[in-house]
């Protein structure tokens, strides 16, 4: 996996709320870090509404590797809307858990495919 989602833990939690109290609201949300550069990013209200859609659709299959791309896929959307390139961001927003579980389903059916 090239990103990983990191949620803040309650100690971290505290310790924003004790060293920023006008922000902790804003410090409190998810990070996800790239493994492959190093960069750790905090996913905006959108971005995490997003991440949590994708997470309800993961959470009604088996883990496996196409899940961890499917994470990766969309944490690289994210990323790459950052840096100025929307495209693919832009699409998935808009997603709703059916859109979801229909990817995810389709990921699946190629993978377990012996034709594909």
């Amino acid at each position: 996996m090239r990103f990983k989602y990191e949620a803040p833990n309650i100690l971290r939690k505290a310790a924003i709320g004790f060293k920023a109290p006008h922000r902790w609201r804003s410090g409190v949300r998810p990070w996800v870090f790239d493994n492959l550069s190093g960069i750790r990013f905090q996913l905006s209200q959108d971005e995490e509404t997003v991440v949590r859609n994708l997470a309800a659709a993961m959470e009604k299959r088996a883990p496996g590797p196409k899940l961890d791309t499917a994470f990766d896929y969309v944490a690289g959307a994210i990323a790459r809307k950052r840096l100025g390139y929307p495209f693919d961001w832009r699409r998935i927003s808009a997603w709703t858990g059916e859109d979801w579980d229909g990817w995810l389903k389709s990921a699946n059916a190629e993978a377990s495919d012996p034709l594909a």
